[in-house]
């Protein structure tokens, strides 16, 4: 990636982030966005899930065709601060999206051409450039979700949620790790706790929400890591440890995530 392209990302910035000192354009209007915004992805995400994402033909669909739900928030100098993808469905807690999540939401996302069926918004991921951590951006970038729900037609926003310090404790159960609360009663883990905050409310776990399949060569590419025998394995930035197959060559990874929903009234407006 060359510099161009990387921008600004790494360098942190000495003020507060807030609404009037940002824009917010879609990659439809602005499609020479679209590589910087699929940098500034992959760079908030674990390797494996960057291969996951930019090899999958299903990612490709959703920022070709659905390049009107691709938002990226920018500061008025056009440094990427945030990317936030999403996708028109139809959602309730009994169909797959439910039980699969991030990929059962990509999938039947996609796979809906007409959008006029769909009750729901899905975040599929929000991610907040290195630069802009720790200055209110995650807090913002959810406030706009649910503005452009509402803007779009939706009366709610639902996201497959990746609490941003599980893979600190891969060894501790999913839900037992989503129960965990600071003294004030608030969530432990700071992703769930800003969602929680601004009303977001749990609706369950998907336990399969992101499967990644890999040969033994792939993973310890991603990783740097060696897997000499058949086993679990805790791997950097991981949530839960990966099974790995010697004699089938092959690695899984599958990662539980938290389905959240927000229901969007006409407080949820942003003017940018």
């Amino acid at each position: 990636m060359n510099k161009e392209i990387m921008g600004n990302f790494t360098q942190k910035y000495n003020y507060t982030i807030t609404p009037e000192k940002l824009k917010v354009v879609t990659l439809s209007q602005r499609p020479d966005l679209r590589d910087k915004a699929q940098y500034l992805i992959e760079l908030t995400h674990p390797k494996f899930m960057r291969n996951y994402t930019v090899n999958n033909p299903l990612w490709v669909s959703l920022l070709e065709q659905f390049s009107d739900f691709q938002f990226v928030i920018c500061s008025f100098d056009d440094d990427l601060l945030s990317v936030i993808n999403t996708i028109p469905l139809q959602f309730d807690q009994s169909n797959i999206c439910m039980e699969k999540g991030w990929d059962g939401a990509l999938m039947t996302g996609i796979s809906k051409k007409d959008t006029k069926s769909s009750n729901s918004l899905c975040a599929l991921s929000i991610s907040i450039g290195p630069a802009s951590q720790g200055h209110g951006l995650g807090r913002t970038a959810v406030r706009l979700s649910r503005a452009i729900a509402r803007d779009k037609g939706f009366d709610r926003l639902v996201l497959p949620l990746r609490p941003i310090l599980k893979s600190k404790y891969p060894l501790i159960a999913f839900e037992k790790y989503i129960s965990w609360k600071e003294a004030d009663g608030s969530p432990f883990d700071p992703w769930l706790r800003v969602h929680t905050k601004l009303d977001g409310l749990p609706l369950g776990i998907a336990d399969d929400s992101i499967t990644i399949h890999g040969s033994i060569q792939d993973w310890e590419m991603w990783t740097g890591m060696r897997f000499p025998e058949t086993g679990s394995y805790i791997i950097p930035e991981a949530m839960i440890p990966i099974r790995v197959d010697r004699e089938q060559n092959a690695g899984i990874y599958i990662e539980p995530n938290l389905w959240v929903q927000h229901i969007v009234s006409i407080q949820d407006k942003f003017n940018f």
